[in-house]
């Protein structure tokens, strides 16, 4: 056990502890409402939900019947009726783009683009930005700032008022895979750190980063890293007031392999889920201890495939969460964010690369989607409790 305090770089105490056993009595209902995005005459494809303020986002992209595709953002201010957002590519495959990341803050939009191409097939990255005029639109990069030789991945984007943030990972320095950051102060142009303190790999262990969010006293880079004489990973949240130093928490862990996926922040509250021996499993943090918040059953079927945790809604009450055990998508739901039960969810699309449930929430709402490869569906409902 060792613990640290939360400060001004959010240094996070983590406590080992015992996984507790994920509660199975009757689910909440919660009656869900369909709603559509205008633009039927295409099929829409999502790949992200935000609540920001008092707006909701959805982004992803629309696909003709030809399996083209061209980027696409909605906005509602009451989840209901939702408008699009103008877009304005600039760049080949910036046309072709899905968004799969969006954030929001003090007004400001910014979203994370991807469509594979090129010689090899691989991700050909764009970052967006809300201009004055209210279009979401490309910014111009050289190619190696997020593709070329060096690049592994780009995962998040998140917003504050101090500054934006994607992370991503990257061959660093030192020759090595690492977590790595882009760090902007108003989204219209990035700047990578493959290097930054406390986060880069070291000669002891390898990190990666799995996404990043917002919190009120910093930001919050979560993923797993691995020591140099192990084969297993170990579940992290890296924690910056200025993105150029960190801190990191090793969530509680006895055995296996174990990594964050998704995190949730109400104040000082904090969710994380990912999964550790191969099924979905949850740690939650009061504000000066990280506890071990239990597993969840994984799909035992003959040819199930692997379990994840997609998107986490937290409140100062309740905490929902998209989790796929390996045969299918389902809400959860914790009131105390260590018993768990299954909801009443709207769709419960089966495992696969390209399926996905969304999960977004306010105080009172929740808006989940069906991703699908073949396309979308969204659905509102009142938040239980």
């Amino acid at each position: 056990m060792f613990g640290r305090r939360l400060a001004l770089l959010w240094v996070l105490v983590c406590l080992a502890g015992c996984a507790q056993p994920t509660e199975r009595s009757p689910a909440p209902e919660l009656s869900w409402t369909e709603v559509h995005l205008p633009d039927a005459s295409e099929n829409v494809i999502l790949g992200a939900l935000v609540r920001c303020a008092n707006r909701w986002y959805a982004a992803g992209a629309l696909r003709d019947d030809a399996g083209a595709t061209r980027p696409a953002v909605w906005s509602s201010a009451d989840s209901r009726v939702w408008q699009p957002l103008p877009v304005a590519p600039i760049s080949y495959y910036g046309h072709q783009q899905v968004f799969f990341s969006l954030a929001c803050q003090d007004g400001g939009v910014a979203a994370l683009g991807s469509k594979n191409g090129g010689a090899h097939g691989n991700p050909r990255i764009s970052s967006w930005h809300l201009t004055g005029n209210g279009t979401l639109a490309e910014v111009s990069a050289p190619f190696e700032l997020y593709g070329g030789p060096r690049a592994i991945t780009v995962t998040a984007i998140a917003g504050r008022r101090t500054g934006w943030l994607i992370t991503g990972n990257w061959v660093g320095p030192t020759e090595q895979p690492t977590a790595a950051v882009w760090l902007s102060a108003d989204a219209s142009g990035f700047v990578l750190h493959a290097d930054a303190l406390g986060l880069a790999s070291s000669p002891q262990e390898v990190s990666f980063a799995r996404g990043v969010v917002a919190g009120p006293s910093g930001w919050l880079v979560f993923g797993d890293f691995r020591p140099a004489d192990s084969i297993n990973r170990q579940p992290a949240v890296w924690a910056s007031t200025d993105g150029l130093t960190w801190t990191r928490a090793a969530l509680p862990v006895t055995h296996g392999d174990a990594s964050v996926t998704a995190l949730g922040v109400n104040g000082q509250r904090i969710l994380a889920m990912g999964t550790r021996g191969g099924a979905p499993h949850a740690w939650s943090y009061d504000g000066s201890t990280w506890a071990d918040a239990g597993g969840f059953p994984a799909s035992n079927r003959p040819g199930a495939g692997l379990a994840k945790v997609g998107d986490v809604t937290l409140t100062a009450r309740d905490g929902y969460a998209a989790i796929d055990n390996g045969s299918h998508w389902a809400v959860w739901r914790s009131a105390d964010l260590h018993r768990w039960q299954t909801v009443s969810g709207p769709a419960q699309p089966p495992s696969g690369a390209d399926n996905r449930l969304l999960l977004a929430g306010s105080d009172d709402l929740l808006v989940a989607a069906e991703s699908l490869r073949t396309g979308s569906r969204l659905w509102v409902a009142a938040r239980s409790g």
